[in-house]
C-alpha cells in the first residue's frame, strides 16, 4: 500500500506517469528477483529478495518525491531505510557476485554437459579406431586372398601358355612328318609310272623281237620279270607310306582332339575364377 494522498488531491499526470514507470522498473525487478528466486540455492534466494525489496523501496521514495508523506510516517521509514542501507552495504559484495556470475547450479549443469559430452566423443572416437582396425584387418584379408587368387591365375595363365606352345610344336612336327611323306609318296608314285613305261616299252620290243631272236626274247623277258617285282615293292612301300600317312593322321588328329578340350576346360576355369574376382 502506498502513503495516503495528501489533502491537495490526487497527484497531477507528471506524477501519475513517474508512478507508472517506478511501478514497471519495479516489477521487471521483481522478475529478475523470482528468477533468482528458483535456483534453489537459499542464500542466493535471500539475496535475491533483498534485491526485490531494494526496488520496492526506490518505488516508495519515488512515490513520496511526488507526493510528500505525513512526518510521522517519514520518520518512520527514514529508520527503516538506514536498516535497509546498512543490511544492503553488508550483502552488496554478494549481490554483486550473483549478479555478474551465473547461478551455481547452472555451473554444475553446464560441467556435466561438458563432461558427458567428452566421455560420449571418447567412445565415439575408440569406436571409430576399432571400425578402423576392424575395416583395415578385412582390408588385409581381402588382399591376401587377391594375391593369392591373382596368384593361382598367374600360375594357370602360365600352364596354359606351356600346353599352347606344346600343341603348336606338336603341330609343327606334324606338318613336317606329313611333308616328308607326301614327298616319299611323290616319289613313289613317279618311280611307279617310270617302271609301268619300261614294261610297257620291254613288251612292246619283246612282241617285235620275238619272230628274230630266241636269245634276246631271254633277256628281256628276265628284265620284265626283274622290273616287274620292282613295281610290286614299289606299291608295297607305296600302300606302306599311305598306311603310315593315315595312321599319323588319325593320332594327330586324336592328340589335337585332346588337347584342344584341355584347353577349353582350362579356360572355363580361367573365366570362372575370373568371374569369382569380379564379384
Amino acid at each position: 500500500m502506498g502513503p495516503p494522498w495528501a489533502p491537495g488531491g490526487p497527484p497531477s499526470g507528471a506524477a501519475a506517469a513517474a508512478a507508472s514507470a517506478a511501478a514497471a522498473a519495479a516489477a521487471a525487478a521483481g522478475v529478475a528477483a523470482r528468477s533468482y528466486l528458483e535456483t534453489g540455492d537459499e542464500e542466493e534466494q535471500q539475496l535475491a529478495a533483498a534485491v526485490q525489496q531494494q526496488q520496492q523501496q526506490q518505488q516508495q521514495q519515488q512515490q513520496q518525491q511526488q507526493q510528500p508523506w505525513p512526518q510521522e510516517l517519514l520518520l518512520h521509514h527514514q529508520s527503516y531505510q538506514q536498516q535497509q542501507q546498512q543490511q544492503q552495504q553488508q550483502q552488496q559484495p554478494k549481490l554483486d557476485l550473483i549478479l555478474v556470475q551465473p547461478p551455481r547450479y547452472e555451473k554444475e549443469t553446464a560441467a556435466a554437459a561438458a563432461a558427458s559430452a567428452a566421455a560420449v566423443a571418447a567412445a565415439a572416437g575408440s569406436q571409430v579406431d576399432a571400425d578402423r582396425k576392424d575395416d583395415a584387418a578385412a582390408a588385409a584379408v581381402a588382399g591376401d586372398a587377391a594375391a593369392a587368387e591373382s596368384g593361382g591365375l598367374e600360375e594357370q595363365l602360365a600352364l596354359l601358355r606351356v600346353a599352347a606352345a606344346a600343341k603348336d610344336a606338336a603341330l609343327s612336327v606334324e606338318r613336317q612328318q606329313r611333308q616328308q611323306l607326301q614327298l616319299e609318296l611323290a616319289e613313289a608314285r613317279r618311280d611307279l609310272l617310270q617302271q609301268q613305261q619300261q614294261q610297257e616299252e620291254q613288251q612292246q620290243q619283246q612282241q617285235f623281237l620275238l619272230p628274230h631272236l630266241g636269245v634276246g626274247v631271254d633277256i628281256q623277258q628276265t628284265q620284265t620279270h626283274r622290273l616287274q617285282q620292282q613295281l610290286l615293292q614299289k606299291e608295297q612301300q607305296l600302300r606302306g607310306l599311305a598306311a603310315a600317312l593315315d595312321s599319323f593322321r588319325a593320332q594327330s588328329r586324336a592328340a589335337a582332339a585332346a588337347l584342344q578340350q584341355q584347353l577349353q576346360q582350362a579356360f572355363e576355369r580361367v573365366a570362372e575364377v575370373c568371374c569369382c574376382c569380379r564379384s
